[in-house]
């Protein structure tokens, strides 16, 4: 099997769901559900790193009310696979938050700095590839700050603090700390839904250190796999019990 970049994402499906999802879901063996708010969130990723100067984002805006026709169904089929196709009214939408975002009093003091965009760092560690792909590097004469924006529904935004580790954004913290050297690691979280509430979060050295502990374990999922091909034939046997001896 060809050798796979770690990236913070992989590393917590293989943590979270194990070698062998993880795995196929990276080598394409069954394909992975987009949705309207994961693509919203990659075009609110591209408009905040291209204000701040980093590569054009990569969008067609429409002008038809639909795709039904022939003409538009041509028009559609000819953008390139990793365009994002929008109506006009919802780049307006998009924009008005992208403003939010960089003008919000929070944010801004680490966006006026020199600061690199969509950052791809590697590191080498026991024969393996660590890449990730770092939103923003904020870098001042005292410190490197690392930003991850995070575009999450309102059930999730109000309950970011505790649901953060239930999501694993501890060990994608870690990752991105391992790779950069990061003074801070933040997570900027927009919510998808109105009124797009804006909150920063500050990664504590606790949260980094159960997000070291998750990458550590994963890597031992990883050795221990040996690059074997996955297999989705489950051996073991599960143990349903009541909640009380589950909690316990």
């Amino acid at each position: 099997m060809k050798k796979i970049n770690l990236s913070p994402s992989f590393l917590t499906k293989v943590y979270e769901k194990g070698y062998d999802y993880a795995v196929g879901e990276k080598l394409g063996l069954f394909p992975k559900k987009d949705t309207a708010a994961m693509s919203d969130g990659r075009l609110i990723h591209s408009l905040i790193s291209e204000r701040l100067g980093g590569e054009k984002a990569k969008i067609a805006v429409s002008t038809f009310d639909s795709f039904r026709t022939k003409e538009a169904k041509e028009w559609r089929d000819s953008q390139p696979d990793d365009v994002i196709i929008i109506k006009p009214e919802k780049l307006e939408e998009v924009n008005k938050i992208v403003d939010r975002v960089l003008n919000h009093h929070r944010f801004k003091p680490f966006l006026e700095v020199p600061c690199a965009t969509e950052l791809t760092v590697e590191k080498e560690i026991n024969g393996h590839n660590i890449k990730g792909i770092l939103d923003v590097v904020s870098t001042d004469n005292e410190a490197v700050n690392i930003i991850d924006w995070k575009f999450v529904s309102s059930i999730i935004f109000d309950s970011f603090d505790k649901k953060a580790l239930y999501m694993h954004y501890d060990l994608q913290a870690a990752v991105y700390d391992f790779l950069k050297n990061a003074t801070n690691v933040y997570f900027g979280v927009i919510e998808n839904e109105e009124p797009h509430r804006i909150k920063l979060y500050h990664c504590d050295s606790t949260f980094l250190e159960s997000g070291a502990n998750k990458f550590n374990k994963a890597f031992k999922i990883l050795d221990e796999a040996k690059g074997r091909e996955p297999n989705f034939d489950i051996n073991d046997i599960g143990e349903l019990m009541s909640w009380e001896n589950y909690a316990g």
